[in-house]
C-alpha cells in the first residue's frame, strides 16, 4: 500500500502571519489545498494523511468536506507533534495503526511545497525498491563557501552538493524502527532521510529540476502563483 504524508503542523513563523502558511489563501483557496490536491491527482497512492497541529484539525475538517468530500475513503486527518519528527512519526505510526500493515510505503511530503507533479511521486516510488529510503533534491549552482571556527573561509565542490527537499519516502517499519534507534537524539535530525541516515539506513538520491518550491517568506508566493497559473491550477 503507498501512503501519502502531508505535513502541516508546522506554525511557519518566519512567514510572518496570522495563521501558518500553509492556510495562506492563494487565488481563493489555502495553499494545503494545492499540495493535497497534487497528491489526489496522482493517482499513485491508495491512502493520504494530513498531519495537523491540534488548533487547526477542525479547519483541515472544513477543507476537506469543502473540496474533497468524494474521497472521504483515501484521506485522514491525523494530530502531529511539536517538531517535525514527532509529527511525522504520529503520521506514520497512524498509518499502521489504522490501514494495519507494516509493510507500508510512505511519502511524506511538506504542505508548504504545492507544485508536486506527478513524475515526482512516481519516481520517488520506483526508487524506493533500490533503498531504504528516497530523499528528493536539486543539484547546487551558485558557489559555495565554508568558513571554519577560525575564520578561515575555503570553497566547496558544488558538485557534490544538493539541497534538500521534499517528497521523502521510505518503508514505514524502516522509519519506526530508525526513529527507535535515534529517539534521544532527535534534535540532531531535520528530516526523515537525516534520521534514517542517522539510524544507519541507506538513502536513494533522486536529483530533479523540478519547481518545488517552498513557502518560507510573502514573496514566495507570488512564485507559488506564478507556476500555478503555468500549470492551469
Amino acid at each position: 500500500m503507498n501512503v501519502g504524508i502531508i505535513l502541516a503542523a508546522g506554525a511557519g513563523s518566519r512567514f510572518g502571519a496570522d495563521k501558518p502558511k500553509q492556510f495562506t489563501l492563494i487565488d481563493g483557496k489555502p495553499v494545503v489545498y494545492y499540495t493535497l490536491k497534487s497528491f489526489v491527482d496522482a493517482g499513485l497512492l491508495d491512502k493520504i494523511l494530513v498531519v495537523l497541529s491540534t488548533p487547526y484539525m477542525e479547519l483541515g475538517e472544513e477543507i476537506l468536506n469543502r473540496y474533497f468530500s468524494h474521497y472521504s475513503e483515501e484521506i485522514h486527518l491525523c494530530e502531529g507533534g511539536t517538531t517535525r519528527q514527532e509529527s511525522l512519526f504520529n503520521g506514520v505510526k497512524y498509518a499502521i495503526d489504522i490501514f494495519e500493515k507494516k509493510d507500508l510505503k510512505v511519502v511524506s511530503h511538506c504542505a508548504a511545497r504545492p507544485l508536486l507533479p506527478k513524475p515526482v511521486i512516481q519516481k520517488n516510488l520506483e526508487l524506493l525498491e533500490k533503498g531504504k529510503s528516497v530523499d528528493t533534491v536539486k543539484r547546487v549552482y551558485d558557489t559555495m563557501l565554508y568558513t571554519n571556527d577560525r575564520g578561515k573561509t575555503e570553497f566547496i565542490d558544488r558538485d557534490r552538493l544538493f539541497t534538500g527537499l521534499t517528497p521523502q519516502s521510505f518503508y514505514a517499519c524502516n522509519y519506526m524502527e530508525a526513529f527507535r534507534r535515534v529517539k534521544d537524539r532527535l534534535s540532531e535530525f531535520t528530516c526523515a532521510c537525516s534520521l534514517m541516515l542517522g539510524a544507519g539506513y541507506e538513502t536513494v538520491l533522486y536529483v530533479t529540476d523540478s519547481p518545488i518550491h517552498k513557502i518560507t517568506v510573502k514573496e514566495d508566493v507570488n512564485i507559488i502563483k506564478h507556476h500555478l497559473g503555468e500549470w492551469g491550477a
